[in-house]
């Protein structure tokens, strides 16, 4: 996950990625707040055809470079998982992240025939929070 928060603002943006050895990878968008030293992380992809985002609310701590709360991931129009989460800081260079390689998706038609734009329809697939522990790298002032 690379994150992002602009000076003198509570908002977080960037990117996630899934890249296993086995099952399909993905590539989501992320954003959100922090406000002293607790994050909320919104992380939204697509699982197949399906929309699947999930929120993840929880504790910064700057001095272990960590950041531990709840999540829940909504899928097929119902919550689908939910559980505990914990975070490492890894690196403050983002410049070395890459999106994962995914396979091109059809296209999605929404009920109301609104066409997914082309930078939606290459985000695939949700496994995120199958693991309990993500890796984040970014320029974020949590906690101050």
């Amino acid at each position: 996950m690379v994150l992002d928060q602009q000076p003198e603002g509570r908002e977080i943006f960037g990117r996630a990625k899934y890249e296993p050895e086995i099952g399909e990878p993905w590539n989501a968008i992320v954003v959100g707040e922090a406000i002293g030293d607790q994050v909320t992380l919104v992380i939204t992809a697509l699982q197949g055809d399906e929309q699947v985002s999930s929120m993840l609310s929880g504790t910064y701590d700057q001095a272990a470079e960590k950041m531990g709360g709840q999540f829940f991931q909504v899928s097929h129009e119902r919550v689908s998982a939910r559980g505990e989460f914990e975070a490492q800081w890894i690196n403050p260079d983002t410049s070395a992240y890459a999106p994962a390689e995914v396979k091109e998706s059809k296209p999605v038609t929404l009920p109301s025939e609104t066409n997914i734009s082309t930078s939606l329809q290459q985000i695939s697939g949700s496994r995120l929070l199958r693991s309990p522990s993500i890796m984040m790298c970014g320029r974020m002032r949590i906690g101050s």
